[in-house]
């Protein structure tokens, strides 16, 4: 939600995220899913921790984590938007609603 474009920070720190969550991602799919393959006594431990389908009881845990983070960034995704697509005071208005009491000032 920031302009990552204009400002290095932000970029930073989305490009940070990105790499992050890809590495994240290979990183189970690679010592887990393709670890059954290899067929080895650690392969076998290392898999039976990161494979679903092995251990459910985490497997749930996390997808209910998961379901709820999705929740919250929908949230907040939905109240940024509302933000912005909300009308903003016009200039004249505002310049007009504090002229009259200027004008009574100097009286």
């Amino acid at each position: 939600m920031t302009r990552a474009d204009a400002d290095a920070r932000s970029f930073y720190a989305q490009t940070f995220f990105i790499a992050l969550g890809a590495c994240l991602y290979l990183g189970a799919y690679l010592l887990g899913s393709q670890m059954t393959t290899v067929n080895s006594s650690i392969s076998n431990q290392l898999a039976s921790i990161l494979v679903s389908s092995q251990n459910q009881t985490i497997a749930l845990a996390l997808c209910y984590l998961s379901a709820l983070l999705i929740g919250v960034m929908g949230l907040v995704a939905v109240g940024y938007n509302l933000r912005l697509a909300s009308p903003a005071p016009r200039k004249a208005e505002a310049t007009a609603a504090s002229q009259p009491a200027a004008k009574s000032q100097e009286r």
